[in-house]
């Protein structure tokens, strides 16, 4: 399909790790998840989104929970809030994307990225209806969807469409991979604003988030998302191998080991893929990358 890619490209700039720092997780983030109205705390993430991932710059950010039937057919949406777009507009705004073919794309592929361009060029785009008709006199160019399942509620997702002003290419600037990996946070802050998640929980998260490398996160959402915890499967995945893996899971685990109850001498030796697994198991709801090669990314 066209939304696949082949490898995982994360820049390493200062302001992309900035995502999962402590001081943007509990000193802004958090703050803000607390004391801010949904309409305040979405244009935080827009003006944070700016600053952790420069050239990311959303005209028009929504997000929604939407009811999908096992058919894979809208059922219901209930838009959060939306930023930069009139009342008046929005009721257009929502029967673009509910006739957006690009949408069950996204629901099929929790966690991913998607470009409405991944299946067209961007010549195609504009000739078609929806563009002429619809996107282009809201002054909308492209979009990107992020889909995410919401816990317990199997037939419900959280969505974020992010979209681009007049004549801007998101693609051009940035990748689907610095998207997932700055959204992470906002999904979980607003899964604790909308009532999925309570305080503590959101806290526990953001704890186990801190400081966290976009090669970790990613190679952390994998193995929570395989039938079997092995570090031979996740390096198959990421095309690396087992003792690079292994490296990365071992850091990991010395960061959060503070964190985590003491184990019985006996039990130490097998404990920590498991910990990692049971500790990081929120992490399934921001979905695994479909093909990943992470060789090159923390040189």
């Amino acid at each position: 399909m066209g939304a696949e890619r082949a490898a995982i490209q994360v820049r390493r700039s200062a302001d992309v790790k900035r995502t999962l720092s402590a001081q943007f997780l509990f000193r802004e983030l958090y703050e803000a998840a607390l004391k801010c109205s949904d309409s305040e705390f979405i244009k935080f993430q827009q003006r944070s989104l700016r600053e952790l991932l420069p050239g990311f710059d959303p005209q028009v950010l929504v997000v929604s929970v939407q009811e999908i039937s096992p058919g894979g057919t809208l059922m219901a949406a209930d838009s959060f809030r939306s930023v930069n777009i009139d009342r008046s507009a929005f009721l257009l705004y929502r029967q673009v994307h509910e006739t957006d073919d690009v949408f069950p794309h996204s629901w099929s592929n929790p966690g991913t990225a998607v470009f409405n361009t991944d299946f067209r060029s961007m010549e195609q785009w504009k000739d078609t209806r929806l563009y002429q008709e619809f996107k282009s006199p809201l002054g909308l160019y492209q979009a990107v969807l992020l889909t995410y399942r919401l816990p317990f509620a199997t037939q419900k997702f959280m969505k974020f469409v992010y979209d681009s002003g007049a004549g801007r290419q998101f693609c051009d600037r940035i990748t689907k991979d610095e998207i997932e990996f700055v959204t992470t946070p906002f999904m979980y802050a607003w899964l604790f604003k909308r009532g999925f998640m309570d305080e503590a929980a959101f806290r526990r998260v953001l704890q186990l988030l801190t400081d966290l490398s976009p090669v970790q996160l990613f190679l952390l959402r994998e193995l929570v998302n395989i039938p079997v915890y092995q570090n031979s499967s996740v390096a198959q995945k990421f095309r690396i191998s087992g003792r690079v893996v292994n490296n990365y899971f071992a850091n990991i685990y010395g960061q959060i080991a503070h964190l985590l109850p003491e184990r019985p001498s006996s039990e130490a030796r097998a404990a920590p893929l498991v910990d990692l697994v049971r500790h990081y198991s929120f992490l399934s709801l921001a979905g695994a990358p479909l093909i990943a090669q992470t060789a090159a990314l923390d040189k």
